[in-house]
């Protein structure tokens, strides 16, 4: 009974017998828990490359869309009122 007190005073409960942390990879998890890990470790690793040269695609086909659409107006405020 002296190995293994209780009471107000005893030791954490994983002192008898003692367990080392159990060691997981980071892999190891629920999805539906943390799904930034999802998208991190499955997502990311695998699409890195494609995810980022689509965001590029995306902001170039985006600035040319803007250019083209406000293009004429600011060709015909040239036209309408020339500065100087």
């Amino acid at each position: 009974m002296e190995e293994r007190p209780a009471g107000k005073g005893r030791d954490e409960p994983n002192m008898n017998p003692r367990l080392e942390p159990p060691k997981r990879p980071d892999t190891s998890f629920f999805w539906f828990t943390s799904p930034c890990k999802t998208m991190r470790f499955i997502v990311w690793r695998r699409f890195k490359w494609i995810i980022v040269i689509g965001v590029i695609l995306f902001l170039v086909i985006l600035f040319l869309g803007i250019l083209f659409y406000s293009l004429p107006n600011y060709i015909s405020m040239k036209i309408v009122k020339p500065s100087s």
